[in-house]
């Protein structure tokens, strides 16, 4: 069964998010034992430029790895995710960030409903833009995920748009006034293992 490593800690203005990133990749990989380094490069798959997009593993010889990593940031918590399973993206938000008047028409597939945890619903639909690369060139309401209650799932993904493989889903629990969750892209549900208080659920 692959590994993925989920950390979650408290923002420090005196490590940068690569350096946080390099951390957990560190753990997932036994620091490339092999001895050969690594830098994260970051890639937008839309324009090709490196200023912003999907952050990438390079090797020391310019070679892509098989290491795939996320990082999201919100109200001074930091979250990372890294693994050898496949694409991965996390996401994560203050309770209630959604929760604004216009929600609904912004955020909703035309088949989901209004519900009483659209922060939920959102980081769901990120952890997967996230973890294809596309962000928000996708617009959020042509994807459709499972309801806040129901099991972490994706339900619907707009026809054309590249997926490299099946969308693992799961909810991340997270210190009180958190929602966060993270999709890989794998066959087969990986073992996760996360370093802070968090479980995954999913």
């Amino acid at each position: 069964m692959s590994q993925l490593i989920v950390a979650w800690m408290p923002e420090d203005p005196r490590r940068t998010g690569l350096e946080m990133m390099s951390g957990v990749i560190d753990k997932l990989t036994g620091g490339f034992s092999a001895g050969v380094g690594f830098r994260i490069a970051r890639v937008c798959r839309r324009c090709g430029s490196d200023a912003h997009g999907k952050p990438q593993v390079m090797m020391g010889d310019g070679s892509t790895a098989t290491t795939h990593v996320s990082l999201s940031r919100a109200g001074g918590l930091v979250l990372v995710a890294a693994t050898n399973a496949g694409p991965v993206g996390v996401d994560i938000e203050a309770a209630g960030a959604a929760d604004f008047h216009h929600h609904a028409d912004v955020v909703l597939h035309d088949e989901e409903r209004p519900c009483d945890d659209p922060t939920r619903m959102w980081v769901r639909k990120e952890s997967v833009l996230k973890a294809t690369g596309h962000g928000l060139t996708i617009d959020p309401r042509s994807i459709r995920v499972s309801a806040p209650d129901r099991r972490p799932e994706l339900l619907i993904w707009p026809a054309g748009e590249e997926m490299t493989g099946p969308a693992q889903m799961f909810d991340l629990a997270m210190p009180e006034g958190y929602s966060a969750a993270l999709t890989v892209l794998i066959g087969e549900r990986p073992e996760i293992v996360v370093t802070g208080s968090a479980t995954a659920a999913g």
